[in-house]
This record gives C-alpha cells, structure tokens and sequence, in this order.
C-alpha cells in the first residue's frame, strides 16, 4: 500500500517557504493519512484506488488548514475523502501566513505490489 503526494501551490506568498511548510504540515499527518488509506482498503480495495485534488485553505495571520475542498476525486470511496479532509483540517504550517493561502494538493492512492522472493 502507498500514499503518493503531490502539491501545487495555486495562491499565496513565499512561494518556496510556503510550499515546504504546507508539504511539511501534511507530511506530519502521515500516519493518520495511512490509517484513513488502511481503513478504506479494509472495506474495498478497488474503491481506494485513484487521486484526490484539494485545495487547502489557510486564513491570512493563521498557522494552521482551516478548511479543505475536494476539487476532483476518481476515488469511489466517499469514507476515504471524509477521512482525508478530517486528517488535514488543522494541520499546523509551523508558521503564521501572511496572506489568505488556497493550496492545491494531489492526493494519489495506489496499493503497490511486493515482490516476494
């Protein structure tokens, strides 16, 4: 099983420092990310299969994702993209934005195949 991430800022300042510490802030949810995953493969493993575009919204003078849009989902699994969105609502920056930030984030799902030898 794998969680591949991809990210795209779409508005913001700092481009570069930004774009880390949103990476960073979702990467710290890691974990929490995989257990949404493990869950949803647990009950399907076709519908947990595909990508997740959303944007992350962060309020201007905010540390942290106050809210998160599904822009586009191939995902039949309606529990996983709850899930998803629960895990990164709050995740924290590591500091404050001076702007309102809209960060797009691709999400993509795939259970990778290991090779016993």
């Amino acid at each position: 099983m794998k969680l591949v991430l991809l990210a795209l800022l779409i508005g913001g300042c700092a481009m570069d420092t930004t774009q880390a510490r949103v990476r960073t802030a979702v990467d710290a949810r890691q974990s929490r990310l995989d257990n949404c995953y493990a869950k949803s493969l647990a009950r399907d493993d076709a519908a947990a299969a595909g990508k997740m575009r959303l944007v992350l919204h962060v309020p201007k003078d905010s540390d942290e994702v106050e809210a998160v849009d599904v822009q586009h989902s191939d995902l039949k699994s309606k529990k996983l993209q709850r899930c998803v969105k629960q895990v990164l609502v709050g995740a924290n920056l590591g500091g404050y934005a001076d702007d309102k930030l809209s960060v797009e984030y691709t999400l993509a799902f795939r259970v990778d195949s290991v090779d016993a030898d």
